[in-house]
């Protein structure tokens, strides 16, 4: 059921890897019979990178499906174009650096 990852996966994966944010990322982890690009379990936080792909109409409606199994799991998403990374690393890290530091912080539900 795992697929190859995108180059802007392996990027991505390989920056959080030698980031050493304060939480473990797990890479196209399985959840209730979806595969998540990237994603912590402690906090729930699942990273998603989107290529032109995910504007087909069967697409719109499978992620809209996929965000409210998340949200219903207790889970934060965050998504991101594949261009986002492939030309801004940097800046997508720090954003889930924020949004992780943030959800630390936050209580559980």
């Amino acid at each position: 059921m795992r697929r190859d990852p995108s180059p802007a996966e392996d990027l991505l994966w390989d920056k959080l890897r030698r980031r050493r944010l304060l939480v473990k990322f797990r890479r196209q982890y399985i959840l209730g019979g979806y595969i998540l690009d990237l994603c912590c379990l402690r906090p729930k936080l699942a990273i998603e990178l989107d290529g032109k792909q995910h504007r087909e109409p069967d697409a719109v409606e499978y992620d809209r499906m996929r965000t409210a199994y998340l949200e219903g799991a207790g889970f934060h998403e965050l998504r991101f174009e594949n261009s986002e990374v492939l030309y801004g690393a940097d800046s997508v890290v720090e954003r889930i650096s924020e949004v992780v530091e943030s959800l630390l912080r936050s209580p559980s539900p």
